[in-house]
């Protein structure tokens, strides 16, 4: 697990915030946002590996609205139990150990890993380690990894709810990477 100086385009519609003032005009007028998202690698190349997020979606987990639980899996801390927050329901994959690097902080107990979506992260990039799979979920991590690559039609999950994940309230926000 690690996380990362995350840039992506932002939405027509994505306005800056009180809480979230990560937006910058880019060449051509284009708009992006900015953050610092956490991501778990589940298969590597030979320039880049495909990882996918690890989000809290504001503390709600698969509670927030547009999120489809059954493409999620709960990411905890080894020495802690797997949550599930109070009326969350529908998360059919075994929650994914993390053995935190030591001095690090145990995951929030909203942080879920989604799935749905693959993101290419080339190994130049600079990067904070986080820790690791516990050796015991490594197969459960990639299994559903292979399984969510493999559905016909993709993710559920509409984009506007990935792009708006509400992870501003997490202490990333000050981390050095």
């Amino acid at each position: 697990m690690f996380s990362v100086l995350f840039t992506e385009p932002a939405g027509e519609t994505a306005n800056p915030t009180a809480y979230n003032d990560s937006f910058s005009t880019v060449k051509y007028g284009g708009r992006v946002h900015t953050q610092i998202r956490r991501f778990i690698s589940v298969r590597c190349r030979r320039e880049f590996c495909f990882a996918c997020p690890v989000f809290t979606y504001g503390g709600k987990a698969t509670l927030k609205r547009g999120v489809y639980p059954n493409e999620h899996a709960i990411a905890y801390s080894d020495g802690s139990a797997p949550t599930l927050l109070r009326g969350e329901s529908g998360l059919k994959s075994k929650p994914i150990c993390i053995v935190n690097l030591e001095g690090l902080p145990p995951l929030n107990q909203a942080s879920r890993i989604y799935f749905g979506i693959h993101h290419p992260i080339q190994y130049n990039v600079k990067v904070k380690d986080l820790g690791d799979v516990h050796p015991q979920s490594i197969r459960y991590l990639r299994g559903y990894f292979n399984e969510e690559e493999r559905r016909q039609g993709g993710t559920m999950q509409d984009i506007a709810v990935t792009n708006d994940q509400g992870d501003e309230d997490e202490d990333d926000d000050d981390d050095e990477i």
